[in-house]
C-alpha cells in the first residue's frame, strides 16, 4: 500500500512535470531587450566562467593535455547544472575522438644512396634553416626512401601533360620558375598567401601522378628565404602539431603526399649528379617554356624525418536546448566556440587565452544559461559546441563535420565566436570598443545577414564591420575557425571576432586584460541574433556553396 506521504510526494511529482512539459507561450510577444534571459547577461556572469577558463591551473588548455580535460569537464558540469541535455556520445556531454600528435625526436636527414655509397647531405637539429616540413603533413612514419625525379615548370602553371609524368611512388624534388622581372610585393600576408598557393601547386603535379613525397624548392619571394619562413611556421611545428586519426580527404591524393620544403642550396647539392643547378634549369624553363624532367640513374634518396607518433584522445563538449514547437524543434541553430589554446611556452610560461578563446567559450556557456532561465522557450533547438582543438587546424569542429548530431539540412544556422572579448589595434586608436567583426553572414543566405543587422538595431547597436567579410581578404579569416566546416556543408554560417591586438597568442594574453563590457554586448547581441533565428517561421533561404 502507497503511505498518504508517499502518494502526496508522488501527486506534486505529477504537478511539477506537467508544469515543465507545458506549452511555451508565444514567445515572440517580448521583446529580445525586455527579455529575463538577455537581462541576465553581464560581466559579472561571463566573468566568472572566464576568471576559470584563463587561470594557470589549466595549464593553457593544449588539446589532448590536462588543462583541456579540466576544461571539458567545467564546460560539461556547466551543462548540466544549468539543464542543457547531453548531446554527445552515450548520453554524456563528451563527443571523444582520436588525434595523431608528432613530435622531432632526432635530427631530421636527406642522404643521396648508389650502389656504391651512401652520402649524406644534411642533418642538422635546428632544421629550419634548409630543410623543413610540418609534421601533419607527412604520410608516414621516420624515413622515407625511394628514386628522385626532378621536375620543374613555370611558376602558378601546370604543365599540359602533368596527369602523364609517370611520377608514381617517386620523390618528386618540385621547383618553378618565376617570370622574368617578377616585381611582386613580398610584404608578410602576401607572402603566406603566396606560400600556400605555391605549395597545393607543386603537391597537384605530384599528387595527382601517385608521387610518395614531394620535397619543394622555396627560396620564391625576394628577400624572403627558407629560413625565415620555417621561423615563421616554428610554433606550428614545434607545438605538438596534430590531425585526426581518421582519414579526412579520402578523395584528395594531396593529403596523403608527404611534403617537405627544401632550400636553393640543399636542392644544388640534391641535383649535383647531373651537374646543374636549380637556377641553370630556372633560366632554361623560362628561355624555352618546356617543362624540365629529370632522373638521377641508380641513385635513390632517403629522408629520415625524426619523427615519433602518439595516438591521443581528446573531446568536443555539447548539450541540447530543446526547442518549445513539437515540429519546429527536430530544427537546430548552432552556436560554437573552442575552448582549447596553445599550452605552454618553451620557457614554462602558461599562455592563458582569456580572449583566444576563453571569451567565446564564457559566452557560450553564458548564453546557454540564459536560454534556460528565460520563462519562454525558442521554437528551435540550439545546440552549444564547445570545440577543442581549433587551434591545431580546426579539428574539433572537422570532427563534428563527419559525426555531426543533426544533419546539415536540419541545421538551420551555425554562429561561431572566436576571440570576443578585446578591442583590436584599429579600434583601439579609434577610442571606439562598441564593435564586433562580422565575417561570412552573407556567402551562403543574405536573410541570415539581414536577421543579424536588426537584431543589433533593436538591441545593443554594435558597429557590425565588414572589413574581413570578403572570402578572398588576404588573412583568409573565413577559412581559419570553427563555423568554416559548418559552411562547408552548406550551412548558413557566420563568425564573430574583436580582430587581433598585440596578446594575440602571446603568454600576455590574461583576464585582465578582457573589455567585460565589449564581451557583455556582444554577447547579448547573439542571444538576441539566435532567438530571432530559433523562432523564424520558416528555413533560411540558402544560396549555393562558394566553396
Amino acid at each position: 500500500m502507497i503511505s498518504p506521504f508517499r502518494s502526496c510526494a508522488l501527486v506534486l511529482l505529477l504537478v511539477l512535470s506537467s508544469a515543465v512539459t507545458l506549452p511555451a507561450k508565444t514567445p515572440n510577444h517580448v521583446p529580445i531587450s525586455k527579455q529575463k534571459g538577455y537581462a541576465q547577461l553581464n560581466p559579472k556572469r561571463l566573468g566568472a566562467h572566464l576568471r576559470f577558463l584563463s587561470h594557470d591551473l589549466l595549464e593553457g588548455r593544449e588539446t589532448t593535455e590536462r588543462g583541456q580535460k579540466l576544461a571539458a569537464t567545467y564546460i560539461a558540469s556547466t551543462f548540466q547544472r544549468i539543464g542543457l541535455e547531453p548531446l554527445g556520445d552515450s548520453l554524456l556531454y563528451f563527443q571523444p575522438f582520436s588525434v595523431q600528435t608528432h613530435l622531432i625526436k632526432h635530427p631530421p636527414s636527406i642522404s643521396l644512396i648508389s650502389s656504391t655509397e651512401n652520402f649524406t647531405l644534411y642533418e642538422n637539429t635546428d632544421f629550419l634553416t634548409d630543410f623543413f616540413f610540418f609534421p601533419t603533413h607527412l604520410n608516414g612514419l621516420d624515413t622515407l626512401l625511394g628514386d628522385l625525379v626532378v621536375l620543374g615548370h613555370k611558376t602558378n602553371i601546370l604543365p599540359d601533360n602533368f596527369n602523364e609524368l609517370e611520377l608514381r611512388g617517386k620523390i618528386v624534388l618540385s621547383f618553378s620558375a618565376p617570370p622574368p622581372n617578377d616585381n611582386t610585393s613580398d610584404t608578410a600576408t602576401f607572402n603566406l598567401k603566396k606560400f600556400w598557393r605555391e605549395t597545393r601547386l607543386h603537391q597537384s603535379a605530384a599528387g595527382l601522378n601517385d608521387a610518395k613525397a614531394v620535397l619543394i624548392v622555396r627560396d620564391a619571394l625576394p628577400h624572403t628565404t627558407l629560413s625565415d619562413l620555417g621561423l615563421s611556421f616554428k610554433e606550428k611545428i614545434y607545438t605538438k602539431p596534430m590531425k585526426l586519426s581518421e582519414r579526412m580527404d579520402i578523395n584528395d591524393r594531396n593529403a596523403s603526399l608527404s611534403t617537405f620544403y627544401v632550400s636553393t642550396e640543399l636542392a644544388n647539392q640534391i641535383i649535383k649528379p647531373l651537374n646543374t643547378t636549380i637556377h641553370a634549369l630556372q633560366t632554361h624553363i623560362t628561355k624555352t617554356g618546356k617543362v624540365v624532367k629529370a632522373s638521377l640513374p641508380s641513385t635513390k634518396l632517403r629522408i629520415s624525418t625524426g619523427l615519433t607518433q602518439e595516438t591521443r584522445r581528446t573531446e568536443n563538449v555539447l548539450g541540447l536546448l530543446k526547442g518549445s514547437d513539437p515540429k519546429l524543434n527536430q530544427e537546430v541553430i548552432v552556436l560554437s566556440a573552442h575552448y582549447d589554446h596553445i599550452g605552454i611556452s618553451q620557457e614554462n610560461e602558461v599562455y592563458n587565452g582569456a580572449d583566444d578563446n576563453g571569451s567565446g567559450t564564457s559566452a557560450v556557456l553564458s548564453i546557454a544559461e540564459a536560454m534556460v532561465q528565460n520563462p519562454n522557450r525558442p521554437k528551435r533547438s540550439v545546440v552549444f559546441c564547445c570545440f577543442t582543438g581549433e587551434e591545431k587546424g580546426l579539428l574539433g569542429s572537422k570532427y563534428y563535420a563527419l559525426h555531426p548530431k543533426f544533419s546539415p539540412d536540419k541545421t538551420i544556422a551555425a554562429v561561431n565566436l572566436d576571440m570576443i572579448g578585446r578591442v583590436d589595434t584599429k579600434y583601439l586608436h579609434r577610442g571606439n570598443s562598441h564593435y564586433i567583426y562580422v565575417i561570412g553572414p552573407d556567402s551562403l543566405s543574405h536573410e541570415l545577414d539581414q536577421i543579424l543587422k536588426k537584431v543589433n538595431q533593436e538591441t545593443v547597436n554594435l558597429t557590425l564591420d565588414y572589413s574581413f567579410n570578403d572570402l578572398a581578404d588576404p588573412n583568409r579569416y573565413y577559412y581559419r575557425s570553427d563555423h568554416y566546416h559548418f559552411a562547408k556543408k552548406g550551412i548558413p554560417s557566420v563568425f564573430l571576432f574583436n580582430g587581433l591586438h598585440k596578446d594575440y597568442h602571446q603568454t600576455s594574453d590574461t583576464f585582465e586584460k578582457i573589455d567585460a563590457q565589449s564581451l557583455t554586448a556582444r554577447s547579448k547581441l547573439v542571444y538576441g541574433f539566435l532567438w530571432k533565428l530559433a523562432n523564424l517561421s520558416h528555413s533560411l533561404r540558402r544560396m549555393a556553396k562558394p566553396h
